[in-house]
């Protein structure tokens, strides 16, 4: 059994429901995952902070917490697979046709539109649908609009589709 919770709710969490754990931190792309374990129960205690692993650690060491390199995952914890964690970025933007783009991509972290929209250029430089161009250039003359998708508004989606059924 998994129990997320927020970042900052972490602490006490953890003495509530992993008492006797250390706090197992990860560095992710963007912030970092932390997680602790009740060996007794099995229950994972688990977040996830944009907050860089330095600043995390102090935090949670100021917490009053032991902490160490790792984390404690399940297939569904696991914050690089996590379904929980998934951020969905789209990206409309004028193209060459008639109708408009549209360009999709899924993070297992919060990406900002700048991080989006770079992640786009180059991947558009790379397979050979831009020929050269600055970012700022490419910016400009495509109108991007970009959309992100957090966790919670896709389950919400997700569960107004199952109570349409």
């Amino acid at each position: 059994m998994v129990l997320k919770v927020a970042f900052d709710d972490f602490p006490a969490s953890m003495v509530e429901y992993a008492v006797g754990s250390d706090a197992f931190l990860a560095e992710l792309p963007a912030g970092c995952a932390v997680s602790a374990v009740n060996p007794q129960t099995g229950v994972i205690v688990s977040t996830v902070s944009d907050l860089d692993v330095v600043k995390a650690r102090e935090l949670l060491e100021a917490s009053g917490l032991k902490v160490r390199v790792g984390a404690w995952t399940s297939e569904a914890d696991d914050p690089i697979i996590g379904s929980g964690q998934t951020y969905v970025a789209a990206v409309a933007y004028r193209s060459r046709d008639f109708t408009p783009g549209l360009w999709m991509d899924a993070y297992p972290y919060e990406p900002s539109p700048s991080d989006v929209l770079r992640e786009m250029y180059d991947e558009f430089l790379a397979n050979g649908e831009l020929k050269g161009g600055s970012f700022d250039e490419f910016t400009r003359l495509s109108f991007p609009n970009v959309v992100i998708l957090k966790p919670e508004e896709i389950s919400g989606y997700v569960a107004k589709k199952m109570g349409e059924e």
